[in-house]
């Protein structure tokens, strides 16, 4: 039988070996489920009462975005309230549990195995050294993050910033060592943190080194490498393995951690090659608290281990609470701004994120068509499938050069193509002559519609002189809508704009008729992109709306017939007092779609950053219901628009003050508004909506990533595939039905236009 000398002696050599970190891995490995039972004793009920309580503190912030629930938007006062007390019960309870885990893992690098009741009384007696140390360590967190922002903010670059944060996080590292100093040795927090950077000096690279990849690299990676290739597993097991993962790694990283430190420190202290190291070595030995060692049942502690992985991951599956759920895509992941395929730049974005997006469309079968807009020109991105994960683009623009690059008008059409608008430069003379074309769309790209034809010329164009709206018509064709500002005496600002329609019979549109329908006071506020928009009937007459950015007024004109040779006039909302349209965040927007009984439904962002839904309750909208969607969200997009299945509206808007995208789903003016998607604070957009081929809404903004005026932007499409379970509101008794619009034998009383 060995002595306790020889014992000893067979220790000291095993510990002064190389390779610590693969020794203290293979033994904390040989040995988990021991190593983490004092994490499961405590930090598990922690864990999971901290997640029943989310729960109802998360309130509607909650959603499940690609199998995973995340809060959308800033949390709630109440939640960031409980998540502050999670952390700190979560540090008290790692007080206990780091120590205890670090005898446990002395026990098992020398081979005096300890049980973990007596790993956690030990660990207990010393809890007021390692109150110290932990009081000590947030007091070094916070100079690393007050150098680092000091940094940033002198010299407005992230690199040096990090820079100084990880050297400083390096030369704090070798601290970890005064915990085995503080539980083995019994020393006091400050001798502590004495004895691990002597015992450091001996070799601080190597010691820093194995450290930050013990203790944190292989951690962090095993988690990244989780994080990225379980999302890519179809099906329902995917929010089951999420959470197995999340239950095994959350149990396993502390053992690695105490196991990596405790084997360091004594390496570090065989190392020494002396009697007094000797002598150290052996105290530590035999201070280890002599209990017997109960045999752990290996089935019900694997069972006890993942159970919260597996209760996550049902919750997820079922989603018993309702949350919405939603599958969300980076479209543009992989761009650059200015990276070049085949001689070509790909699409980006100047200075303004509104100019970014113009419609999102579905086709037959699971293609979508993205069309986006930059400083340069047009482009269609086009989606082989609903989740657009690798989009093709075309520019819009046959021949680079021919057309002028601004902005005018797009729709879609009912066979997948869409229709869109661009200014052809005529002659080589500045300011350039130009004339509307029509262009026909499709995944290959754009093409002109016919040959030389013009829907409306300028002698003098400019990017202002006529704001544009492009509609499909009911059995082929198209209506296309301008608004164009009175000339006015020299030296004074024209306050009204004269309303138009170009009616195409076909999608050729090789014979454009075209008339003006009416003179509309603006004073000024409708120059904004978005704030005129055109819409046709089922039976072929056209619907225009416009709203004031300076005033708020809308006004809505109903074509009495097909041509449009009677008109009827509606000011469904009254003019307010004049706003200063030129500031940005007064810009109006506005998106209206007609409904099966020819009755409009408007959804509109006000000169009070509301966001509101007018619905017509009449054909020509002299009767009206409104509502206020999302209160005063400070946004500073448009809303988007579209019908679903059932006829009911769904809204998209951008709620900027939470930094969330918002779905309002509506019967009428009774809606229910739920979360999507969030944003960064710096998003200014236009958003698109539409429907996938299976009638769920599909949401696409253009979203920011860094400095709004250096262009970095990323094209975000989120399909929502489950809404919130939430029961609307029974319409109105007085709700109309479709008899309230006139019938092609029964037309309305004429109106003269203004």
């Amino acid at each position: 039988m060995e002595t306790v000398e020889e014992m000893d002696a067979d220790v000291l050599e095993r510990l002064r070996r190389d390779r610590v970190l693969r020794r203290s891995y293979a033994a904390a490995l040989r040995r988990m489920l021991r190593l983490a039972t004092p994490g499961a004793l405590v930090l598990l009920p922690i864990g999971v009462v901290a997640l029943l309580c989310v729960i109802p503190l998360a309130g509607d912030a909650l959603v499940v975005v690609d199998g995973r629930p995340e809060l959308v938007g800033a949390p709630p006062v109440p939640l960031l309230v409980w998540g502050a007390a999670v952390l700190v019960a979560w540090t008290a309870g790692q007080m206990v549990v780091f120590p205890a885990t670090v005898v446990l893992a002395a026990g098992v690098l020398t081979g005096r195995p300890v049980s973990v009741a007596a790993a956690m009384r030990a660990a207990a007696r010393r809890l007021p050294a390692t109150l110290v140390l932990v009081g000590m360590a947030v007091v070094v967190l916070v100079t690393i993050l007050a150098a680092g922002l000091g940094m940033l903010a002198m010299k407005d670059d992230a690199f040096p910033s990090i820079v100084v944060m990880a050297v400083l996080a390096l030369l704090a590292a070798p601290a970890v060592l005064a915990v085995p100093a503080v539980v083995l040795e019994g020393r006091s927090a400050v001798r502590g943190i004495g004895r691990a950077y002597r015992l450091a000096a001996q070799r601080f690279s190597e010691t820093t080194l194995t450290l930050m990849i013990g203790g944190w690299g292989v951690p962090v990676l095993a988690s990244w490498a989780a994080d990225a290739a379980i999302p890519s597993i179809p099906g329902p097991a995917m929010p089951i393995l999420l959470g197995l993962a999340a239950s095994v790694l959350g149990l396993v990283v502390t053992p690695l951690q105490a196991a990596v430190s405790t084997g360091l420190f004594l390496n570090l202290m065989a190392r020494r090659w002396n009697e007094e190291a000797d002598a150290e070595i052996t105290h530590v030995l035999r201070a280890l608290p002599a209990a017997p060692q109960r045999p752990l049942r290996y089935a019900p502690a694997l069972a006890a281990a993942l159970l919260p992985g597996l209760l996550y991951g049902a919750t997820v599956l079922v989603n018993p609470l309702g949350w919405p759920e939603v599958r969300e895509t980076v479209v543009t992941r992989s761009w650059r701004p200015g990276l070049v395929d085949d001689g070509r730049v790909r699409p980006h974005m100047g200075g303004l994120r509104s100019e970014v997006l113009w419609g999102l469309h579905a086709g037959p079968g699971s293609r979508v068509a993205v069309l986006i807009h930059d400083l340069d020109a047009p482009a269609l991105l086009t989606c082989a499938d609903l989740a657009c994960e690798k989009p093709t683009y075309e520019y819009a623009d046959p021949d680079a050069g021919t057309f002028l690059a601004h902005a005018t008008a797009g729709t879609g059409l009912g066979d997948g193509r869409l229709a869109m608008t661009l200014w052809r430069r005529i002659g080589a003379q500045e300011p350039p002559s130009a004339q509307l074309e029509l262009l026909i769309c499709d995944a290959r790209g754009c093409a002109p519609a016919s040959e030389g034809t013009g829907l409306v010329r300028l002698a003098d164009f400019n990017l202002y002189d006529a704001l544009m709206a492009l509609a499909p018509r009911p059995g082929g064709g198209l209506v296309l809508a301008t608004a164009e500002q009175e000339p006015a005496p020299e030296g004074e600002d024209s306050d009204r704009h004269l309303i138009s329609l170009v009616l195409c019979p076909d999608l050729t549109c090789a014979r454009p008729s075209a008339k003006e329908i009416a003179r509309i006071g603006t004073h000024g506020g409708s120059r904004w992109l978005n704030a005129f928009t055109v819409d046709v009937r089922p039976d072929g007459r056209p619907v225009v709306a416009l709203l004031n950015g300076a005033t708020g007024a809308l006004d809505v004109l109903s074509c009495e017939d097909p041509a449009c040779d009677r008109l009827r006039t509606a000011q469904p909302v009254a003019p307010g007092p004049e706003r200063d349209s030129d500031l940005i965040d007064r810009r109006p927007g506005l998106t209206m779609v007609v409904r099966a009984d020819g009755r409009p439904l408007i959804a509109y962002r006000d000169v009070d950053d509301a966001v509101r839904l007018l619905d017509c309750l009449t054909w020509d909208c002299t009767r009206t219901e409104a509502a206020a969607l999302g209160g005063a969200v400070g946004q500073l997009a448009a809303p988007a628009l579209v019908l679903d299945r059932s006829g009911r509206a769904l809204v998209a808007f951008h709620d900027r003050a939470r930094d969330r995208i918002m779905l309002a789903t509506c019967a009428g003016v009774l809606c229910v508004s739920t979360p999507v998607s969030r944003t960064r604070d710096d998003t200014l957009t236009r958003l698109a909506i539409t429907l996938d081929p299976r009638g769920r809404p599909m949401i696409a903004w253009g979203d920011g990533t860094g400095d709004l005026h250096e262009g970095d932007w990323q094209l975000m499409l989120a399909t929502v595939l489950r809404p919130c379970r939430c029961t609307l509101p029974r319409p109105h008794p007085s709700q109309p039905t479709a008899s309230a619009a006139p019938t092609p034998s029964q037309p309305p009383a004429s109106a003269a236009p203004n």
